[in-house]
């Protein structure tokens, strides 16, 4: 980790990590996606930090493996090369019990051959429907050769067949439900959306990489 510190007369101000703008008293972040929904989720998220977000898009290639974090990881190392400030990339697998864990972390290609629709029917009527959704928050800083993981997950079910209209940027909004709900997060309207936030998230992988970004301030 690089630090910053000035000396005025005998007094030395406080040593804070290079990321860190003392002017404006706050972190900021470049969010590797063209995704904006994702950018502003993700400012909403860091903010109680003091972290501003700010989005940068960067053609990588798709890392194939079933470890989410191994490919959320492998995209820090590719973009590290081109980039000079801290920044970090989001990525997630989708994890159904009864197909051992498919598609996991190749859920994008998967939903953009079959379709809400097909990837539903993918699960036997007679089968579990259980899933677990795992995302993973990678941090690179270029200057150090920092890179740091942060995981969170949510338990839910896959619905018998897509439902609602409100994607809010997420691939599988219309398919996945969460545990202790009875519809999709597209389903669910501004107020539950708010709950699920609320309920879900606590401590998960942005909560988590917010945390270790204040510890650095120390």
């Amino acid at each position: 980790m690089s630090y910053s510190a000035e000396r005025t007369g005998h007094a030395v101000r406080r040593i804070v990590p290079r990321w860190y703008n003392q002017g404006a008293m706050a972190a900021r972040l470049d969010f590797i996606t063209s995704n904006p929904a994702k950018v502003k989720m993700g400012a909403e998220r860091l903010e109680k930090y003091g972290v501003s977000v700010t989005q940068k898009s960067l053609e990588l290639e798709e890392v194939q493996s079933f470890d989410v974090a191994e490919v959320a990881e492998k995209k820090i190392r590719q973009a590290m090369p081109q980039l000079k400030e801290p920044f970090f990339v989001e990525d997630s697998g989708f994890y159904i019990k009864a197909l051992k864990g498919f598609p996991g972390p190749m859920i994008k290609p998967i939903m953009t051959a079959l379709g809400d629709e097909r990837v539903t029917k993918l699960v036997g009527p007679n089968d579990s429907r259980e899933v677990e959704v795992i995302s993973v928050i990678a941090y690179g800083d270029p200057a150090t050769g920092t890179v740091k993981t942060f995981q969170g997950s949510y338990l839910g079910t896959i619905a018998e067949s897509p439902r609602g209209t409100e994607s809010r940027g997420w691939l599988l909004s219309k398919i996945f439900i969460p545990h202790g709900w009875n519809q999709t997060l597209a389903a669910l309207d501004d107020t539950e959306w708010q709950k699920f936030l609320d309920d879900f998230r606590h401590d998960d992988h942005f909560d988590k990489l917010g945390q270790w970004l204040q510890g650095q301030k120390q």
